[in-house]
């Protein structure tokens, strides 16, 4: 109120997406609710994939095939959880956002989800074409892609230009 031209943010330095989560050890608020739901997709994804385990009949000749290939897609499962878990302990700030900045979109491929650094707001982004259903499978599957890169950037396999771009 003393200071009406700086604006209603100005407890965070006009930018609340970089100072809500003061240590940024953790998503912010906003992506949260993707975390989550994300979470219950591993959680169904597993018991899913430990029930057809349990299904398989042993006396078959596909069993071992269809035992290994069952397994490999639990430890996919299992690493996808692991590097969420990572994320979100990270210093580093999180965030995912609906919709595709135009500066990424490119007129002749079907581009549903990019990875970059907001300078503006000190976090990796991880943005998610608004055209697909939040509980789709498409959906999850693009998200589970950009925390890929995100989890990337964590551990310093990929780096991102000063104008948001990748690096090297």
């Amino acid at each position: 109120e003393k200071y009406p031209q700086n604006g209603a943010y100005v407890f965070c330095n006009a930018n609340p997406v970089k100072f809500v989560d003061m240590d940024g050890r953790k998503f912010t608020d906003w992506s949260k609710k993707y975390i989550d739901k994300f979470k219950e997709v591993i959680e169904n994804k597993l018991s899913s994939l430990n029930n057809q385990l349990k299904e398989l009949n042993p006396n078959k000749r596909s069993y071992t095939r269809k035992t290994e290939s069952i397994q490999n897609q639990i430890n996919e499962v299992n690493e996808a959880s692991k590097e969420l878990n990572a994320l979100e302990e990270s210093d580093q700030l999180y965030s995912i956002q609906i919709g595709i900045p135009r500066a990424f979109k490119k007129e002749d491929t079907n581009l549903y989800g990019s990875t970059f650094y907001n300078i503006g707001t000190d976090a990796v982004t991880a943005a998610i074409d608004a055209s697909l259903e939040i509980d789709s499978d498409e959906f999850m599957g693009t998200l589970a892609h950009e925390l890929k890169h995100c989890f990337q950037f964590e551990t310093g396999d990929l780096t991102f230009s000063k104008n948001g771009g990748d690096g090297i």
